[in-house]
């Protein structure tokens, strides 16, 4: 027999459906083989994340468990050899939650029309035959003798993927480590509340969480390679080999265990060079889910990362499927499906590192530093952070609270005359009320091209979605200060000391003292006050330090027209690089970086030194914008960073007093988002204290405002750390030399395989900022 479909998927299980259903929301009809005679739901339960939940919500699934199955609001991590205990809270309501995993499954299923699953298909063979002008179908071989031929044929057959063998792709591996899994049932109940119970133990990790009122998922992970036997004979072992040193408590919960769910499996993943560098589709075929990433449970993603794969893909295709009129043609199905590919293709790697560190780490030993590590990090710093990812006064406004900005300068600052903004920094600037002042003047990039000044190479890359958009430095801050009222400024005035006074009951109040004589008491004081912040020294950060290269800056001007496209050109050398990108019709912005460590002189002389010394070599086009410079827009500066271990691990907030901006994270220019992840800090700090004042009656609460201080700092903390760290990379391997192989790290692999993941971090929302009507403004 002989079908014809336009998309099929290989595999029922969670990857499968829920690509199936993503694909039924835009329009597309897929058909799922599935290898066994009914959804299979190994496995028991499963905990799924907030951003496992985002992605139900946009599959229209969310509904239907998030009634049954409550969040998780703590959890307690228990040293089982020293028994300290690290505790963690899950922001309210967003919580993981544990679900069955065959409601999970049901509830997907139920989406998909009758037809749409094809029970007792097992896969036999898979070819591609092309049709021409680029296009190609997939043909599927069953082992009943089935032919099925498809327009896209998507992998989401799990661990031992046929059509990732097929791609060529490396079977996974063993992590050295294994797990027992199961259901817990107590018919009368059994009293605990929504929290998670850890325990972590040399070479082992155990937990239990609940369901609901009567029902447990637990886990044991061990290095034990084979446990043998009945379900009965596994739990034994756990109880009396693996676990007997553990709590009575867990013990408990394993003894009154299921039988019927207890599995043991030995944990597996794909090495993430095999992510990186391997293929993951071919023409119309990829794959999603544990075909394409599998990992160790425990960050708990391996469900959340397969319902993020489904959007992203289904995305990919509905937006072919509506550029071609409801079609779906298989020519445009290969570029969407490689812009799927070129979407997770980090993400899945990241995700599959993190999983296995943090694995190695909790179940590292006793030794003192693993202990350190264990205990002293990754409970502080890490787990909290993957449980829960002037524009800061405009979104403490936008939340009902007012704010004085205190300002040394006699007027607004433009220094740097332009910015580049990424696709985050708009959709904060979105959030913020402001971005539709400028979108109509600044036209979003379209193009980049980079140049090796030294080869003539060049590498191009097209913006996908929103582009960034260049804007006049003036511009941005005009209309940041144009939203707040007009005395919401106070201008000449110089911090000169900063006090805490408590004020009992965990409240406290922030005294800051200004060079005039004036005294301020407020219940939140926020530092932006840049590079050599006073906030950021009185909170203990250490100074920032040089990164070894410095920058020129400024705006050219071609009264009559440029003639230049929305492009960006970028130029790179022997620990140089310099671009320029069009404002508008008339105006380039244009920068140039070296490790130059002081350029002296006036303006016209940093442009003689640049255009005679630094620049001689590079092409024509880009001398020619630095002849038209204005010379009252070049600046120079000497690239400075914050270590990310110091954002990591630095007191970045003491009570009711923070930082953001440049005072938090500065960080070289290579990413374009010192400003992006300001904006971003404004509205993750306005969401936090605008909570805070809607838990509060529109009041804001001294002793609540350190809670949402903390609260903004943990969402900040790791975000700010990675993109100093992405930032530095980019800007050290870029300029990195001629030598054959900083040529080859850069050109063969930075720009084709690390500029995806790098770049990938600006892909970011940061979120919006709650309602709340006006009250008193603190």
């Amino acid at each position: 027999m002989e079908m014809t479909e336009d998309v099929v998927i290989v595999g029922a299980g969670i990857a499968g459906l829920a690509t199936a259903v993503a694909l039924k929301r835009v329009g597309v009809r897929a058909l799922v083989l599935e290898r066994s005679q009914g959804l299979r739901s190994t496995g028991a339960a499963i905990s799924l994340f907030p951003n496992a939940w985002l992605a139900l919500h946009a599959l229209g699934v969310s509904h239907k468990l998030t009634r049954i199955y409550d969040p998780l609001c703590k959890g307690y991590v228990t040293n089982v050899s020293t028994g300290d205990v690290q505790q963690v809270l899950f922001p309210a309501g967003q919580g993981p939650r544990a679900v069955h995993r065959k409601a999970l499954l049901e509830a997907l299923a139920k989406e998909l029309p009758a037809d749409s699953i094809r029970f007792s298909s097992k896969l036999a063979a898979i070819e591609s035959q092309e049709q021409g002008g680029g296009a190609s179908i997939a043909v599927v071989h069953l082992e009943d003798g089935t032919v099925i031929k498809s327009k896209v044929l998507i992998g989401c057959d799990g661990l031992h993927s046929v059509v990732a063998r097929w791609l060529g792709l490396a079977e996974p591996v063993h992590s050295g480590r294994s797990a027992v899994r199961g259901l817990a049932i107590f018919p009368q109940g059994y009293g605990f509340k929504q929290e998670v119970q850890q325990f972590v133990d040399e070479g082992k990790k155990a937990a239990f969480l609940p369901l609901n009122d009567r029902e447990f998922y637990w886990f044991l992970t061990s290095k034990e390679e084979n446990m043998t036997g009945d379900p009965e004979q596994i739990q034994r072992q756990v109880l009396e080999k693996h676990a007997e040193s553990f709590p009575s408590v867990y013990l408990d919960v394993v003894r009154h265990a299921d039988l019927s769910t207890i599995t043991w499996a030995p944990l597996m993943f794909r090495h993430p060079w095999g992510i990186i560098f391997g293929n993951l589709s071919k023409g119309n075929i990829t794959v999603a889910g544990d075909a394409m990433h599998p990992m160790t449970p425990d960050l708990g993603q391996g469900g959340g990362l397969a319902l993020e794969d489904a959007v992203v893909l289904g995305r990919h295709i509905g937006n072919s499927v509506v550029k071609n009129e409801g079609l779906v043609v298989p020519g445009d199905m290969a570029k969407a499906i490689n812009d799927y590919v070129k979407e997770r293709r980090w993400r899945a790697a990241g995700m599959v590192i993190g999983s296995y560190l943090s694995g190695w780490v909790q179940q590292g030993g006793a030794k003192w530093w693993m202990n350190f590590l264990r205990d002293g990090v990754f409970y502080k710093y890490v787990f909290g952070w993957v449980a829960r990812r002037l524009a800061t006064a405009v979104a403490l406004k936008r939340v009902g609270v007012r704010a004085l900005v205190l300002e040394r300068s006699q007027g607004l600052r433009s220094t740097g005359a332009a910015i580049t903004l990424q696709p985050n920094a708009w959709l904060a600037l979105d959030a913020l009320g402001v971005s539709h002042k400028l979108t109509p003047i600044y036209a979003p990039l379209f193009k980049r091209y980079v140049t090796n000044v030294s080869t003539g190479d060049v590498q191009q890359s097209l913006f996908t979605g929103k582009g960034p958009r260049t804007v006049h430095r003036k511009a941005l801050l005009e209309a940041l200060a144009d939203e707040l009222p007009t005395d919401s400024i106070r201008f000449s005035s110089k911090l000169a000391a900063i006090e805490s006074q408590e004020q009992g009951g965990g409240a406290s109040t922030a005294v800051v003292h200004l060079e005039d004589g004036t005294v301020i008491k407020s219940k939140v004081l926020i530092g932006c006050d840049g590079l050599h912040s006073v906030v950021a020294r009185w909170l203990g950060l250490a100074e920032p330090v040089y990164s070894g290269r410095s920058a020129v800056r400024g705006l050219a001007r071609f009264p009559q027209g440029h003639g230049f496209k929305q492009e960006v050109q970028r130029f790179e050398d022997v620990g140089k690089r310099a671009a320029f990108v069009p404002l508008n019709e008339r105006e380039l912005y244009w920068f140039f970086v070296c490790e130059e460590e002081n350029m002296t002189g006036e303006p016209e002389q940093i442009q003689r030194q640049v255009l005679e010394k630094h620049a001689e070599s590079f092409p024509s086009v880009y001398l020619d914008v630095v002849r038209h410079a204005d010379l009252s827009t070049i600046t120079w500066a000497p690239l400075m960073l914050r270590y990310p271990w110091g954002i990591v691990f630095g007191n970045l907030r003491k009570g009711n007093i923070t930082v953001a901006g440049d005072a938090m994270h500065p960080m070289t220019p290579d990413l374009g988002q010192g400003g992006g992840s300001s904006l971003e800090d404004a509205v993750v700090l306005g969401r936090h204290i605008g909570n805070s004042v809607i838990r509060n009656g529109a009041l804001m609460v001294p002793g609540d405002m350190a809670k949402a201080i903390d609260d903004y700092v943990k969402e900040r903390r790791w975000r700010a750390a990675w993109l100093v760290t992405g930032s530095y990379i980019s800007g050290w391997k870029q300029q990195g030399g001629a030598k054959w192989w900083m040529m080859f790290l850069r050109d063969g692999v930075f720009y084709k395989y690390v500029f995806g993941w790098i770049a990938g971090l600006v892909d970011y929302n940061c979120g919006n900022l709650p309602a709340v009507s006006s009250g008193k403004e603190d």
